[in-house]
């Protein structure tokens, strides 16, 4: 997504996060965008339903109600009206994650997504969560997610920093060692 569209999307999610911690339903909001994120994960095609110019707004507000099972809480229920009136559906796709990270940075938290081939016990996540909160110099909540193709070890996403200290990572950054080492003899040589 363009850097403009994700300011407008910002900007409305904020909104939001504001609205949810002044009536104390920052997790009954988190939950309902979350389950909205889900059923858009899975049917796909209710964004596109969703975005077509010839279904009316109250459609689109009865078809979203539907989908998710029950009536939204009421600013979750403002928030998608909202974006059907300015038509801005489009939002909806990242708008959980966005809240999340959004309702993180007002409260000085720092997301980690560790990504491991087995769960860690939670001495290991103890422990990693320590060292994260020394880095970021502040409180730190995993999230952690199996990926079975990382080999071993584990990577770590916390806002812009990556550590990658997998299997499949170091394998790679031995690969591309050997490809330099490679390269330098023969352009040493040409130099020649």
């Amino acid at each position: 997504m363009p850097a403009a569209a994700d300011d407008v999307a910002r900007k409305y999610v904020l909104a939001l996060v504001e609205i949810a911690q002044e009536r104390n339903q920052v997790d009954e909001i988190g939950d309902a965008l979350g389950r909205l994120q889900e059923i858009l994960a899975e049917v796909p095609e209710l964004l596109a339903t969703l975005s077509h110019p010839g279904l009316g707004d109250e459609q689109k507000r009865e078809l979203l109600t539907r989908a998710l099972g029950e009536r939204p809480p009421t600013p979750v229920s403002g928030f998608l009206d909202l974006l059907i009136r300015d038509e801005r559906v489009g939002i909806l796709q990242q708008a959980a994650d966005l809240y999340k990270q959004l309702c993180d940075e007002l409260q000085g938290v720092g997301r980690a997504y560790v990504e491991t081939v087995l769960p860690l016990s939670s001495e290991q996540q103890d422990r990693l969560r320590a060292a994260l909160e020394v880095l970021v110099e502040g409180r730190v909540v995993i999230e952690e997610r199996i990926n079975r193709e990382i080999g071993g070890g584990l990577r770590v996403s916390i806002g812009d920093a990556r550590i990658d200290a997998s299997l499949e990572g170091r394998l790679r950054q031995m690969r591309e060692a050997i490809q330099r080492a490679r390269v330098a003899p023969e352009s040493a040589g040409a130099v020649n």
